[in-house]
């Protein structure tokens, strides 16, 4: 049996995955090299749910990316981000956040609610901030700090 922190990890786990392969309102730009962030995108798809940038050149997120407050996935795998805009903070339905092999180096820590995963492996977080991220009281997110 599991207690019923865990059941509801695993049970935001299977909806998100379940969006992420069956949703007809996720977006793609993935491996594209991109070097710029496609704000029209926001603009076109203003109820996207999953969004997935990975394998870009992309450096920064606007901060129009708010906007998206139902977004429940998104993977901005292996671009160039040092960061991800406060308006994170908003996206009350985001679930998996995927910031791994970026440049990330100083404390990011989403506190959304809903928020079930964060991978931020292969980003040169500063030790302190490893220490902070693995100690966070906010549980039960999953937080994925492999070392490469």
């Amino acid at each position: 049996t599991c207690g019923p922190e865990f059941c509801k990890y695993l049970s935001n786990v299977v909806v998100v995955l379940t969006f992420i392969l069956y949703d007809p309102s996720s977006r793609l730009v993935r491996d594209n090299s991109l070097k710029r962030f496609p704000t029209k995108m926001i603009d076109k798809f203003p109820n996207a749910t999953i969004f997935n940038m990975e394998g870009n050149e992309i450096a920064e997120i606007p901060e129009k990316f708010e906007q998206w407050t139902s977004m429940k996935g998104i993977n901005a795998a292996n671009n160039r981000l040092t960061s991800f805009p406060n308006g994170i903070y908003n996206m009350k339905h985001l679930a998996i956040l995927d910031l791994s092999g970026n440049l990330i180096t100083e404390r990011l820590y989403v506190s959304c609610t809903s928020l079930v995963q964060l991978n931020l492996t292969g980003n040169p977080l500063k030790e302190e901030v490893r220490q902070l991220l693995t100690s966070s009281p906010l549980k039960p997110v999953k937080i994925i700090l492999k070392l490469d």
